[in-house]
């Protein structure tokens, strides 16, 4: 049966993304893992693709609701032996409007293991990780400890853990296991895809050495879903779709696409390279960085007299964020 565990922190920037994406490459030499990330997130996905070889989904209360996060968790679960969920920010954090990764634990019934960033403490870790699991209370059952100094430093980090949650191991510290960042978070996974290849496949060897893995899968709780649960309808195909894809054109939830697949035809085109599809009855321009590609966007001349032409003729084309811009 299927397990899944979800990956937690106290703040934003503390490794979660780095943990669950080392800790999903190395549990991928043994299970087929796919992991999730909750909440609007593009980037991140991104990172656990590398990591598993599996497209990430998304989990979004939000947007989604209770019933459509449980349909999406089936759904995507199939065939998979291992999911490994990262959380957003805290795990508290979007409580108040019913979208924390801690109510997406609770949802889901998801053991949690908490990453806590010792950059800066040591003892005081156990106390952070006592407040988490008083405060939901949560389902914490184990913690990560990252940026390690020494040994020494791990052995004051983990002194004080409260009862009931298990130490893990840790990730030391270290300067190639550190990832850039800009104004939407980490940078994309599409502009420094050989080095992210490389942080993971370097983190993953520390993750084999310094995190008890064995325990970690073996915390998982066995997936619980019914009969049906995230079954597609089926049905016939709409026409053909156009899809911008290209290093301007990035960000999509692949759950959007998957549906958007069962109503049309797929075309995937780079406005980048100056490409069309003109039997497109459906355009779709999502976000990403168009303003790091301007050049090549004014010189794309083709692609905006094959826009406005669809345009002009009433073809229906939906633009988000960056398509927006474009647009």
């Amino acid at each position: 049966m299927a397990r899944a565990i979800l990956v937690a922190s106290d703040r934003s920037g503390s490794g979660k993304t780095i943990v669950t994406s080392v800790m999903a490459a190395a549990l991928s030499r043994r299970f087929r893992v796919r992991a999730f990330k909750v909440g609007p997130d593009y980037i991140d996905p991104g990172y656990h693709k590398v990591a598993t070889g599996l497209p990430s989904i998304n989990l979004d209360l939000w947007l989604m609701g209770e019933v459509g996060v449980r349909e999406t968790f089936c759904r995507y679960m199939r065939g998979v032996d291992l999911g490994i969920i990262e959380g957003v920010m805290g795990l508290y954090d979007g409580v108040e409007v019913g979208s924390s990764t801690f109510q997406v634990a609770k949802l889901l019934s998801t053991p949690i293991i908490l990453v806590i960033d010792c950059s800066n403490i040591s003892y005081t870790a156990g106390a952070i990780v006592k407040g988490m699991v008083d405060y939901g209370p949560s389902n914490v059952v184990g913690v990560i400890f990252n940026n390690v100094a020494s040994e020494g430093h791990y052995n004051s980090c983990r002194l004080s853990l409260p009862s009931g949650v298990v130490d893990l191991g840790y990730l030391p510290r270290d300067k190639e296991l550190v990832v850039n960042e800009r104004h939407l978070g980490l940078v994309t996974v599409e502009d420094y895809y050989k080095e992210v290849e490389e942080l993971i496949k370097h983190g993953l060897e520390l993750a084999e050495k310094y995190i008890n893995l064995d325990l970690v899968y073996e915390l998982a709780n066995p997936v619980s879903c019914s009969e049906g649960d995230g079954e597609d309808d089926g049905g016939g195909k709409l026409g053909v779709a156009a899809v911008a894809y290209d290093n301007a054109f990035l960000f999509y939830y692949r759950a959007s696409l998957d549906l958007l697949s069962s109503l049309f035809n797929l075309r995937f085109f780079s406005p980048i390279n100056n490409e069309v599809v003109d039997d497109a009855d459906f355009i779709y321009i999502g976000g990403g960085y168009p303003e790091l590609h301007l050049t090549e966007l004014e010189n794309s001349i083709d692609t905006a007299s094959w826009i406005r032409r669809k345009s002009n003729s009433g073809t229906p084309i939906l633009a988000e964020c960056g398509g927006l811009m474009y647009l």
